[in-house]
């Protein structure tokens, strides 16, 4: 609850507004359940005054009633949206602060599910259900206080009952966390799945598979909707037992209240009030039960998020300016699963200089560019860039200077501006230097909006040689002074991949690590030095 709880507590203002209406929608239903007796005891006493009195004032109070509902319920969605997106934005910051190692335990389409149908859960089971008990909550001390005036031992009899009624619920309480966790994990499964499934449509497309789509998306379903069906069973059992109890309370409070009447300790009149103030405190006090159990069951997935976990912060680590781009490796070694997998490796590489990392397959050159980009740690040996250990400096100086371009970099489904900038408030004029510096202008220059033509989804507007120049193109805006590339023309034409090549070996002030399995003899010449990697040794 500490975690809901908090996303309450920053909505504070629009949530006490919220329970008002709330207070305000119960009181008027309790008036005309006051009223509701007036009527019957006036036309008992065949007193047509007093009766079309009571009428007009029993109507009144259900249309303050229905206007005070309506108010209720538009507010509360505003609310509950609002407590989504505070949600969604803590996950993603949590997401944002994870090293990287930690964030590619999980897949994106595992994440996409926290951000939908994790929330989509959050938000019925949780959220609502919150409103739900605090409606309950406030219904039932109004009713309750309306029930004292008629006599002491409807109160004591309601007491007694809302306990039973409460209690049956909770008898399926770990069941229904357990489905919650198993239905959102399915959910996770069908995403992974099924997009997996799309993704792969050209391959499916090729072999003429493509009914593989309908038994893919049949097996994923299968399964979300066994988990589905299981946690709306546990449910709707809940449910049932509590509709039981809640019908069963009523009659018996009913016929109590009726009992007293013919004690003349009460009126007759007062059947029907009773009955429906009963039927505010045990319709409440029935669904408090599933409600409370709803609640606890997104516990779980809330936990998974780890929102209250502390943020790793490199306080300690240096954030001076470095004073050149120039690396220096000595004895650097990396072991996966006490495997080794890289080194030993000594290599020097001047500030401005460029320098080819060749190698058979699965000698470790994509280990060493990531442990230079920072997305592998725990290695040994010593890196130095700019004179200052790796280890010893924060992420956010090594990215200021380190762009790392993989062999297919990834482009937004966005704009060509957006897909440059990442979001950062650069000027038309940068973005177009950086552009024409990486040999792209002329390409954006002729697309009908220029910097703002979408670039359609997985950046299908570029080719292969394209998204290498657009990633180029990224780092130059950014003054990037050290270059990774990872492969990065293994998948060009011959002629693209020396075009490519060509742009960021001829660019001044930059030091150039290119790691690739064979280089072209055309611009051989232009790196400084050429390394190439040997299998790595105990």
């Amino acid at each position: 609850m500490v975690v809901m709880k908090t996303y309450f507590e920053r909505t504070y203002q629009l949530n006490i507004v919220l329970l008002l209406f709330i207070a305000g929608a119960q009181l008027a239903n309790a008036l005309a359940a006051i009223l509701n007796a007036n009527v019957l005891n006036s036309l008992l006493k065949l007193n047509l005054r007093a009766f079309g009195h009571a009428v007009a004032l029993e109507i009144g109070a259900w249309l303050l009633f229905s206007v005070l509902l309506y108010a209720q319920q538009y507010l509360m969605g505003v609310v509950i949206q609002k407590m989504s997106l505070l949600l969604r934005q803590d996950i993603m910051r949590q997401l944002s602060r994870r090293p990287y190692a930690v964030y590619h335990e999980e897949s994106s389409d595992t994440y996409g599910s926290w951000l939908t149908n994790d929330i989509t859960m959050i938000e019925e089971q949780g959220f609502k259900n919150v409103y739900s008990v605090a409606k309950a909550i406030v219904g039932t001390l109004v009713s309750v206080a309306v029930l004292l005036t008629y006599h002491w031992s409807l109160v004591l009899l309601t007491f007694i009952l809302s306990a039973v009624t409460t209690g049956l619920p909770q008898l399926l309480s770990k069941q229904m966390a357990r489905a919650s966790v198993e239905t959102a994990r399915s959910n996770e499964r069908f995403l992974s799945g099924v997009h997996d499934l799309l993704a792969g449509f050209d391959t499916l497309f090729s072999f003429d598979k493509t009914a593989h789509l309908v038994t893919g998306v049949t097996k994923y379903g299968q399964a979300l909707a066994t988990a589905k069906i299981r946690q709306n069973t546990i449910n709707t059992t809940a449910s049932i037992i509590g509709v039981i109890a809640n019908v069963s309370s009523q009659i018996l409070t009913m016929a109590w209240t009726g009992v007293l009447a013919l004690q003349k300790l009460t009126t007759v009149g007062a059947t029907v009030s009773t009955s429906q103030l009963a039927s505010t405190v045990y319709n409440g006090v029935a669904n408090l039960g599933t409600e409370f159990n709803a609640i606890r069951s997104v516990q779980p997935i809330l936990a998974k998020y780890h929102l209250n976990a502390v943020p790793q912060h490199n306080s300690h680590k240096v954030t001076n300016n470095l004073a050149d781009t120039g690396l220096v490796i000595r004895q650097l070694t990396f072991t996966y699963d006490q495997q080794p997998a890289l080194g030993p490796v000594d290599l020097r590489v001047p500030a401005a200089s460029k320098a080819a990392i060749t190698g058979d397959s699965g000698v470790g050159k994509s280990t060493l560019l990531n442990i230079l980009a920072g997305k592998l740690s725990g290695y040994q040996g010593s890196v130095k860039i700019g004179g200052q250990e790796l280890k010893n400096l924060s992420l956010a100086e090594l990215h200021r200077m380190v762009l790392y371009i993989d062999q297919i970099p990834y482009v937004f489904n966005d704009t060509i501006r957006e897909n440059v900038t990442l979001g950062d408030p650069y000027s038309d004029k940068p973005i177009w230097a950086a552009l024409k510096e990486s040999d792209l202008a002329d390409f954006v220059a002729a697309q009908p909006q220029g910097l703002d033509t979408p670039v359609g989804e997985n950046g299908r507007l570029f080719s292969g040689g394209q998204r290498q120049r657009l990633a180029l193109a990224r780092g130059l805006l950014r003054h990037k002074k050290v270059l990774l590339i990872d492969e990065g023309t293994n998948s060009l034409s011959h002629a693209a991949a020396i075009s490519v090549e060509n742009q960021f070996l001829q660019l001044p002030d930059t030091t150039v690590l290119f790691v690739t399995h064979q280089l072209h003899q055309e611009n051989r010449q232009l790196f400084d030095q050429v390394l190439q990697l040997q299998p790595a040794t105990a």
